[in-house]
This record gives C-alpha cells, structure tokens and sequence, in this order.
C-alpha cells in the first residue's frame, strides 16, 4: 500500500536524518 511505503520513507528520512 501507498501509506505503508510512505511511512517507511518518513522513518527512513528521521533514522538517517539526524545521524
């Protein structure tokens, strides 16, 4: 589903963003 991949995204972007 959309809202599954785009949850993935947004923990993605806040694991590797801050690191």
């Amino acid at each position: 589903m959309v809202v599954l991949f785009i949850l993935l995204i947004i923990v993605g972007a806040s694991r590797f963003g801050p690191c």
